[in-house]
C-alpha cells in the first residue's frame, strides 16, 4: 500500500463533488459566469473535504480492516455518503421532485468521488508479505 498514492487520492477525489454539482447546474441552463463558478467550486469543495474527513477517512479504515477492495462497494458507500451529506446540508427533508434530484446529484458526486479515490489509491488489501518459514524453500 503506497501512502503517497492514498494521500493524493484523498486530496484529488473530493474535487469530483464540485465538478459534478457545477456540471448539473450547467445542465439546468444556468448562465456561465467564471467568477461565480470558481466561488461555488471553492465553497462546495470545502463541504467535500469536510465530508471526506468526517466520513471518507473512517470508511477507508473500515474498508482496510475488512479488506474490501470491490469497486462496486466503493461506489455504493460513496453514494451513500453523498446522500447523507445532502441530508445534513438540507435538513428540512422534502420529497418533491427538485429535492430528490438535488439528493441524486449529491449521491452521484459521492459515488464518483469514491470511484476516483479507489482508482487513484490503488489499494490492495489482499497483498500479504511474509518471510519464508524456517526450512521453507
Amino acid at each position: 500500500m503506497n501512502r503517497a498514492r492514498i494521500i493524493a487520492a484523498f486530496l484529488v477525489a473530493p474535487l469530483m463533488t464540485p465538478l459534478v454539482l457545477l456540471g448539473a447546474d450547467q445542465l439546468h441552463g444556468a448562465p456561465f459566469n467564471l467568477a461565480e463558478q470558481l466561488g461555488a467550486f471553492v465553497f462546495v469543495s470545502g463541504f467535500a473535504y469536510g465530508a471526506t474527513i468526517l466520513f471518507g477517512i473512517p470508511a477507508f479504515f473500515l474498508f482496510r480492516a475488512k479488506r474490501w477492495t470491490n469497486f462496486f462497494l466503493y461506489v455504493l458507500v460513496g453514494g451513500l455518503i453523498g446522500l447523507l451529506v445532502s441530508l445534513i446540508l438540507n435538513y428540512p427533508i422534502s420529497f418533491d421532485v427538485l429535492g430528490l434530484e438535488y439528493r441524486g446529484w449529491w449521491a452521484l458526486a459521492g459515488a464518483l468521488s469514491a470511484l476516483v479515490f479507489r482508482m487513484l489509491s490503488g489499494v490492495n488489501f489482499d497483498h500479504v508479505s511474509r518471510a519464508p518459514a524456517h526450512g521453507e524453500t
